[in-house]
Order: C-alpha cells, then structure tokens, then sequence
C-alpha cells in the first residue's frame, strides 16, 4: 500500500506544479474540458448516461406498480379520477379534434399524391 500512496502523492506533486506554472498536461485539459463544457451547457455523454438514469428513478415507481399488477379496478379507478380531473368533454374533444386532423392530412396527401399523377398523365400523352 506505501507504494500505491508514494504514486499518488508524486502525481498529486506534478499536478499541482503543472498547474501552478501553466504546463498543459492531459488530466488538467480533461477537467477544464469538463467545467467548460458544465459551464456552456454543451451536452456530453456523461450528462446523457445521467439523465437517463435520473429518469429511471423517476419513472422506476411506474414500473414497481405495472410489475405488481394493478386490478382492473384500480385501473378504471384511476381512469375515472383523471376524466374528473380534466373533464369529460374536454377528453372527448381531443380525442375528436386529433381524428379530425388525421382525417384532413391524409386527405391532403392523397389530392396531392392526384395532382403529381395528373401531371404525369398529362406529361406522357401523346399529342
């Protein structure tokens, strides 16, 4: 263990007179890479692999419920507190309003999709 310790102070040693007379060496570029990086709000790998597992805890009590089961019961009660909460209509509405808008996009795509036929029909004929 002396060993491991005598490394690590000379290291600490050369990282100190590196950074007290401004000599680059690796270990100082990677951590003002970092600070600079958490300073900008650049986005690295670190901070992914970190959110994602913030989100995990996060949504970890969602899968603890779904792996116990819940009953039918629970399910249609919980159903019934948020169609409360946000209202039937209002429910209701959206749902009729997102079929509405599918309806009128593919309408769109299939009287574009007639038109550029139309233009190549139009195109290869023979005059």
């Amino acid at each position: 263990m002396e060993a491991y310790e005598k490394l690590e102070a000379q290291k600490k040693k050369k990282m100190e007179r590196a950074e007290r007379f401004g000599i680059p060496n690796k270990e100082l570029n990677d951590k003002k890479i970092k600070e600079r990086q958490a300073r900008f709000g650049i986005e690295t790998k670190e901070m992914h692999e970190a959110k994602r597992q913030e989100r995990a805890k996060r949504f970890a009590m969602m899968d603890d419920a779904a792996a116990v089961g819940l009953t039918t019961e629970e399910v249609e009660k919980k159903r019934q507190e948020r169609l409360e909460r946000f209202g039937a209509t209002e429910v209701e509405e959206a749902l009729k309003s997102s079929a509405e808008a599918t309806k009128t996009i593919a309408a769109r795509r299939k009287s574009k999709m007639a038109r550029k036929l139309g233009k190549k029909m139009r195109g290869n004929s023979v005059s």
